[in-house]
């Protein structure tokens, strides 16, 4: 399943996981919203890491 292997950290599936277990979200279109939200996150922080 993608939605398992995109967020690519243990603390990344630790937030999905949250999400799914407390918003309990009605349709695909909102899993993959949050999936990339967090994964967008994490692309900032090691961008910002990277930088400094």
């Amino acid at each position: 399943m993608q939605i398992a292997k995109q967020p690519g950290s243990p603390k990344a599936m630790s937030r999905m996981m949250g999400y799914l277990v407390n918003v309990r979200p009605r349709s695909a279109e909102l899993i993959v919203d949050e999936m990339l939200a967090i994964c967008s996150d994490i692309d900032r922080w090691r961008e910002k890491k990277a930088v400094g």
